[in-house]
């Protein structure tokens, strides 16, 4: 692999620069450096080993074909995206967390690293119900059988069989103010790659109904529904007039639905809190168990808001929880909404349950002023 060896126990090399410390030094580490590189390949794994994608998208429109030189790519219905493994091979590069202190410029210079060395191709066509993630794990291998065979080359990964997201690479956005994703909020972003349903037809609210021009709240609801995102757009747009600005699945995933500078009827509210003066975000969560809703297992007993009544409540994941508070810290860093303006449905509309009581607001809000320090 490393065929332009600079000689490790090389005697005559050794001896030309032994009376210079520095360029002993320099040649000594370079052969070290070479050593390992020879090691790791040598060692790699021929089967499959998890990987984390370091990529993003530049185009704001889901497709995956991003201009930067750390988008992913599609082409022929197949998507290429910049991964590290999580091996020691992974290793010959500098990982991307340990720089998160320098900034957002110099953790996406080492992501660049990456594209050169650790680009891989999906072996599947993907689709919207297959999109991928950044900091998502996904199982690679090389095509050619084993590293020593590929020189990197064919690299390749497959279809997950569920989200599973490692929340240390996903933190950089947050810390250090790396943006992997064009996202804007307002600007129709979304966190997939290879999702090209992106604001198109029911991807969105059809309910929208003017300029929203005062963003003075933020409104905590959910679905009431076992439903995710589509299937609960699809009936408000079908049956009601109603929408929602954000919407947050169980499995940690949001969508725009509606640019929160549009009015969309999410809460009739009152005098000080309604659909004119703030933005709606929905999570993807039943509530409680009543007619035609049997409680599961892991529910929990609460006491109905507004009312006495306990009944079991599904709980909230810790995907969406946490979710929510980076779209809300975004929301009110971009429109200096206070965290105190955080408000649950029911806290403004005494006929409403939403989000219910395994909801914690003073957490919510801690976290999400949490995140706004690192805004």
């Amino acid at each position: 692999m490393a065929k332009y060896n600079k000689g490790y126990v090389n005697a005559n090399h050794y001896s030309q620069m032994s009376n210079n410390p520095s360029d002993l030094f320099d040649y000594t580490m370079t052969n070290i450096m070479d050593n390992f590189y020879n090691s790791a390949m040598n060692t790699a794994t021929d089967g499959k080993f998890k990987a984390v994608c370091l990529s993003g998208k530049d185009t704001g429109d889901g497709t995956g074909a991003g201009t930067d030189v750390n988008d992913a790519v599609s082409a022929a219905n197949y998507l290429t995206i910049i991964v590290r493994p999580l091996t020691d091979f992974g290793n010959i590069l500098p990982d991307p967390r340990a720089f998160k202190q320098d900034g957002g410029e110099k953790i996406s210079d080492i992501i660049s690293l990456h594209s050169a060395v650790f680009s891989a191709r999906s072996d599947y066509e993907f689709d919207v119900s297959n999109s991928i993630e950044f900091g998502q794990i996904v199982d690679c291998y090389f095509e050619k059988g084993s590293i020593r065979d590929s020189n990197f080359q064919t690299l390749r990964f497959s279809e997950p069989k569920g989200k599973m997201l490692d929340m240390t690479f996903q933190e950089l956005q947050l810390v250090s103010g790396y943006q992997p994703l064009s996202s804007k909020f307002g600007n129709g972003g979304t966190t997939l790659l290879g999702d090209s349903s992106k604001n198109t037809g029911s991807n969105v609210s059809t309910n929208q109904k003017g300029s929203l021009n005062k963003h003075e709240f933020i409104v905590i609801h959910y679905n009431a529904g076992f439903g995710g995102i589509q299937s609960t757009l699809d009936y408000l747009n079908k049956q009601t007039n109603y929408g929602y600005h954000y919407m947050i699945d169980r499995d940690g995933t949001s969508r725009e639905t509606c640019p929160p500078d549009k009015i969309v009827y999410h809460s009739v509210g009152n005098k000080t809190t309604n659909n004119y003066n703030s933005i709606g975000v929905s999570l993807m969560n039943v509530g409680f168990e009543r007619e035609g809703v049997k409680a599961k297992d892991d529910w929990v007993t609460g006491k109905y808001p507004n009312g006495s009544e306990s009944l079991k409540w599904e709980p909230f994941s810790d995907a969406s929880i946490k979710e929510a508070a980076n779209v809300v810290s975004k929301l009110c860093k971009q429109y200096s909404i206070p965290v105190t303006n955080i408000v649950r449905h029911s806290d403004i509309q005494s006929n409403k349950s939403d989000p219910g009581p395994l909801f914690d607001l003073e957490s919510f809000r801690m976290k999400v002023k949490g995140y706004l320090d690192y805004i």
